[in-house]
């Protein structure tokens, strides 16, 4: 994304994203190319999935804080930065991906 080729660094992450569904760097990286194009509730989506899978990804919440200041909910953005997230959104992924094919590997949490 140096080059700041935003939709080309999206297309290159969502490939990343189908073949290893479970990096959560990939979905962070994923939501700062959104960020960066404007798409907040997707870099919102992204970021969470991101949390969700990797709890302790400082990266991710502070991406998510971004989303939320480019949204104006400051509420949100100290709730995240102070780590004070709804979890409820971590179980809700993992209910999800519980329901997935045995074809993807198991995540790690």
């Amino acid at each position: 994304m140096k080059e700041q080729n935003y939709e080309l660094a999206l297309e290159k992450y969502d490939k990343a994203i189908e073949i290893y569904d479970t990096n959560a760097v990939y979905w962070c990286n994923r939501a700062a190319a959104k960020i960066y194009l404007g798409k907040y509730m997707s870099a919102a989506d992204d970021c969470n999935m991101a949390i969700a899978l990797d709890p302790k990804y400082v990266r991710a919440r502070e991406r998510l804080a971004s989303v939320y200041r480019h949204l104006e909910m400051p509420e949100e953005q100290e709730k995240v930065l102070r780590g004070e997230q709804d979890s409820s959104l971590e179980f809700t992924l993992l209910e999800i991906r519980a329901t997935l094919p045995s074809c993807f590997p198991p995540l790690k949490v």
